[in-house]
């Protein structure tokens, strides 16, 4: 589990069994910002009359350059992450946004 969740950039903060954490750089600005997903809250998808996966879509503002990013994010029935995108910008690493957070938010 750990590996899927350093494979795509994301996993819980200690304790926090119910998040993960997502890192997307923007194209136009390389402010890197952070998204917390919660597990509970994503969309339900059903086939036969059972939850076959789970949806979310999320729009990310950034606090530097105000822009807006939508990220889409598919988990399994099990809520595990399969697939995820992003328009405008890219995911990026934890470490990436720590960088960035120590360089004074400097991109």
């Amino acid at each position: 589990m750990n590996i899927l969740r350093k494979l795509f950039g994301g996993g819980g903060a200690p304790g926090d069994g119910n998040g993960m954490y997502f890192y997307i750089r923007s194209r136009r600005s390389g402010e890197i910002i952070q998204l917390r997903l919660d597990l509970n809250q994503l969309s339900p998808e059903y086939e036969n009359e059972r939850v076959s996966s789970f949806y979310t879509r999320k729009t990310v503002v950034g606090q530097r350059s105000f822009e807006r990013l939508e990220a889409e994010f598919s988990f399994d029935s099990n809520k595990r992450l399969v697939n995820k995108s992003v328009t405008g910008g890219e995911f990026v690493t934890r470490d990436d946004w720590v960088a960035q957070q120590q360089n004074g938010g400097e991109a």
